[in-house]
């Protein structure tokens, strides 16, 4: 900071001096000495790079005794912490307020600085322009960080403070909208909302059932199907092994056991095949149907016939 910056405020303190004496003075010079302590705490604050504390001081300091030079310092705190458009209004109040040709020159000076950095801070400051497309009967509430804000009003464009913002838009019978807009030191943004009425909006997708349960039922008829291979390839095993030992239809007494266990065999490798075909076709339709979630088609009506034949099984269906 300059150093010229850096003393305006104790001269500006000491300029504080009201006309008059008695008892109006003596207590006009109490108020100048809290004015004086407590600008130059800001001061301090202000040049400690405290901006909040600084700019506490100098609005507590301007309470007590009204200077330009504190209320310049005030938008310059403002406009340290991006508080830019706190910053501008500030600025515009040292700008507005009259100079009087005997006001002291610090009052002149910070007339004449908030002029200059008045104008350097408008450009950086970020626009924001929202559009809400409606019937033309629909009345749209904008909400703006918080603040409801009028819709011609964000239509054409409001200054903001860099940084994110919030905006919700809702109307009665609409869904509510909310988006988070990034808005940079100098850009003009742009946000469009389109108001949905509540009654149309998109449903949500359908959900489907699990594939537990069809992944379960084929685990089963597969492992039924793999014990009637298993049972009917050591059943066709004894039997090339019975007939190797029987001429024609004659076999050995012996051998009575072993071809009742043969039979055995061979039912079971039936049953388990069946059983198998049965457990497959039906996970295969249950993974078509998932029951368990929402229908999404009507499925056709599946249909498996089985049949034992003795040279093996046959199945026959639709899905």
């Amino acid at each position: 900071m300059r150093k010229s910056n850096r003393a305006s405020i104790a001269a500006a303190c000491l300029a504080l001096v009201l006309a008059g004496g008695g008892v109006a003075a003596q207590e006009a010079s109490g108020e100048r000495r809290i004015a004086r302590a407590l600008g130059e705490q800001a001061l301090a604050l202000f040049q400690e790079g405290r901006w909040a504390d600084a700019y506490s001081r100098f609005a507590a300091a301007d309470q007590q005794l009204h200077a330009p030079t504190l209320v310049l310092f005030m938008a310059r705190c403002k406009a340290k912490l991006g508080e830019l458009v706190n910053a501008r209004g500030l600025y515009e109040r040292v700008v507005r307020e009259a100079v009087a040709p005997d006001a002291p020159e610090q009052f002149k000076s910070a007339h004449e600085e908030a002029v200059r950095e008045l104008a350097e801070l408008d450009v950086r400051i970020p626009s924001l322009a929202v559009v809400v497309r409606a019937a033309p009967d629909v009345e749209a509430r904008i909400v703006l960080d918080r603040q409801p804000r009028d819709r011609g009003q964000l239509a054409k464009g409001v200054v903001v403070d860099p940084g994110t913002h919030e905006l919700t838009v809702s109307a009665p019978g609409h869904a509510e909208q909310i988006r988070r807009v990034q808005v940079a030191e100098r850009a003009t943004e742009r946000v469009e909302f389109e108001l949905v009425r509540a009654d149309v909006a998109e449903p949500p997708a359908p959900s489907r059932g699990s594939f537990l349960a069809p992944g379960i039922v084929l685990a089963l008829g597969g492992a039924a199907l793999t014990t009637g291979i298993v049972t009917g390839l050591v059943a066709k095993g004894k039997v090339d092994d019975l007939r190797s030992r029987c001429e024609g239809n004659h076999c050995p007494v012996g051998d009575q056991n072993e071809a009742g266990t043969v039979r055995t065999l061979t039912t079971l490798s039936t049953i388990a095949f069946v059983a198998g075909g049965v457990g497959i076709a039906a996970g295969v339709v249950l993974a078509i149907v998932r029951p368990g979630g929402e229908k999404v088609a009507a499925p056709t009506q599946a249909r498996l016939e089985v049949r034992v034949a003795p040279s093996g099984l046959s199945f026959s269906g639709a899905f």
